[in-house]
């Protein structure tokens, strides 16, 4: 171990002669306090201060837009949440049910519009059953739409479901 030990601080000296423990600890030492001994001058702060701001700044740039992209995708999230019950619920209840009030959050609303899809005259639909064409649409309190889904659903003729 002490060979060892000697050959690295002989290395760190830039010696490659073989002396016993104490003098190595020595130039250790010597070579230790005459790097902490050497002070920054006066631009190399300023230099390593402005690196360290700039830095600084950029951080808090990348976290701020996360922060950002957190919130929309957030929203983003909430309308597809509040379109797919919407849309659940008029493909389970029918187009002409009304909503419960707990479905969605005070003041957002829902339309739904059923409207028959017309079929190229190669398809054939057996007699009962017709296809048709859900148009979902969210509003919001203000009763801007939010979200608008469209779908399309097998049903019998006559009845809404």
């Amino acid at each position: 171990m002490t060979a060892f030990f000697n050959s690295i601080i002989c290395a760190i000296l830039g010696k490659h002669i073989r002396v016993n423990r104490q003098v190595i600890n020595k130039k250790l030492i010597v070579y230790i306090k005459s790097i902490l001994k050497s002070d920054f001058t006066l631009t190399e702060v300023l230099v390593a201060m402005a690196i360290l701001g700039i830095s600084l700044v950029m951080l808090l740039n990348i976290l701020g837009g996360a922060r950002e992209r957190i919130i929309k995708a957030e929203e983003r999230w909430g309308e597809e949440h509040l379109i797919t019950r919407a849309t659940e619920f008029y493909l389970i209840e029918g187009v002409e049910a009304e909503p419960p009030t707990d479905l969605f959050p005070e003041g957002f609303s829902t339309e739904c519009v059923m409207e028959p899809v017309p079929l190229d005259t190669t398809v054939q639909m057996p007699e009962p059953l017709e296809l048709v064409s859900f148009n979902i649409s969210l509003y919001d309190k203000a009763g801007a739409k939010v979200a608008e889904r469209e779908l399309e659903k097998v049903i019998y003729r006559n009845v809404n479901r």
